[in-house]
């Protein structure tokens, strides 16, 4: 059964300033209007890919993305997504 809560466990991310710089302090701001950024750990399998969404494994837990992001990911330095095809 898939998860679409689609909750992305805070084990995999790391908080960053825009730059991609780790920030000292890691707690999100959860509502705040502030945009903040973050950049995944590690390496992601691809476990289904749906039309423009792919779902992907990260801490044993399914988290879906648009894979119209995956093309922006090397232009935005805060953000780092790696992932591989199964």
């Amino acid at each position: 059964m898939t998860d679409y809560n689609n909750y992305i466990p805070l084990s995999a991310i790391t908080m960053t300033d825009k730059h991609g710089k780790k920030l000292s302090n890691q707690y999100a701001q959860i509502g705040s209007p502030q945009r903040e950024y973050f950049r995944m750990n590690g390496h992601y399998e691809v476990l289904h890919h749906y039309g423009d969404t792919m779902e992907i494994e990260v801490a044993g837990e399914p988290v879906f993305i648009q894979s119209r992001y995956n093309l922006l990911i090397d232009n935005i330095d805060a953000i780092y997504l790696q992932v591989t095809e199964k």
